[in-house]
């Protein structure tokens, strides 16, 4: 029965999203950036549009702010930020009725991230689009521009700064990651909506499982997808949505969650300028409690492993300037904080 259920659940989702209702027709040169942002966590709004602003924006026509759930005072945060940000082009975009009902029938993480994904790309305007990771941290500079004009230059269908190996094909192993993605918006849109969805699929007989956009990557020549490593030129914590949406659905978390769920407190009281009530996320006191998995990660086989990416990433981010010296301070110290509290040493 449960098969059967899922099995139909797929094929609804399959027949919503089968059609893209824009169409390539007047598409212009240039590129756009998806911003797939937690409506209940508008500090990575704030954190996002700062990062983007000290890019070079050469080419930049449209930032789409695209929301996981529709949310009034999220909204008109969104109204309000948009008015104190004079140098970027914001559009909001928000769900559709159809993304809430299928989100609602699945009660599935990836399904909130697929469904901004195909909102944005719905909506882009331009040849080519730009995931920007809401947990990625860009320094200064012209990261964005670059990756651009390497796809656009090398008539690229998709050009990354990461890739996956967790799938197998005769002619290649490589698959590009999602964030900090750049794509060609006909690609696609060559694909229905719904291949771009994380899914089960058979393909030349073979069951294989795909993480968003990786069935069209799978289906799609070679050549025409590349990527470069850029791990100096960004920083990036991964999953930290993710985790937070498991933790409050009360699902099987990773060991190191409590890392993320610190993550996102010190990032609130340092750069979120909302007003808004974090009730859900956990106060600095009981991180340094060793709450929520935190006292009993040196017992685990990668727990140093995971507290020395965290300090090595946040310095990183301190080092490279990304923010205003009070910033990083605040951040360097509430770093040192959790450090000590862990028993590792802080340099």
């Amino acid at each position: 029965m449960r098969y059967f259920i899922n099995d139909l659940r797929q094929k609804l989702i399959k027949y919503a999203y089968s059609r893209w209702s824009k169409s390539d027709r007047g598409l212009s040169d240039g590129y756009t950036i998806l911003l797939p942002i937690p409506s209940d966590l508008p500090v990575f709004l704030s954190l996002a549009l700062e990062i983007i602003e000290k890019q070079d924006l050469t080419d930049l026509k449209e930032v789409l702010i695209i929301p996981d759930w529709p949310s009034s005072p999220f909204e008109k945060f969104c109204t309000d930020i948009t008015k104190n940000s004079s140098n970027l082009p914001i559009r909001f975009v928000p769900l559709g009725l159809k993304d809430q009902l299928v989100w609602t029938l699945t009660k599935s993480i990836t399904t909130r991230h697929f469904t901004q994904l195909v909102r944005g790309i719905d909506e882009t305007r331009t040849e080519y689009a730009i995931i920007h990771d809401s947990d990625a941290f860009l320094p200064p500079g012209d990261f964005l521009k670059t990756q651009y004009e390497a796809c656009r230059d090398r008539e690229l269908a998709v050009f990354g700064v990461e890739s996956r190996r967790s799938m197998v094909r005769e002619d290649r192993d490589t698959f590009i990651s999602t964030w900090e993605m750049t794509f060609s918006v006909r690609w696609a849109r060559s694909f229905g909506p719904f291949m771009h969805k994380g899914q089960f699929s058979v393909v030349k007989r073979r069951r294989q499982e795909f993480d968003t956009t990786l069935l069209p990557q799978y289906l799609t020549d070679a050549n025409l997808i590349d990527w470069t490593p850029r791990h100096r030129d960004f920083f990036h914590f991964r999953y930290v949505i993710a985790t937070y949406r498991d933790f409050l659905n009360g699902r099987r978390l990773a060991p190191n969650y409590g890392l993320k769920l610190f993550l996102i407190r010190t990032l609130i009281e340092v750069f979120d300028v909302s007003g808004w009530y974090y009730s859900h996320v956990p106060e600095h006191s009981e991180f340094l409690e060793g709450k929520f998995g935190l006292s009993d990660l040196h017992s685990h086989p990668d727990g140093l492993r995971h507290i020395r990416r965290l300090k090595e990433t946040l310095r990183g981010i301190i080092h490279a300037k990304i923010f205003s010296q009070h910033q990083s301070e605040v951040l360097e110290k509430r770093l040192v904080e959790l450090l000590r509290s862990l028993k590792v040493d802080p340099d």
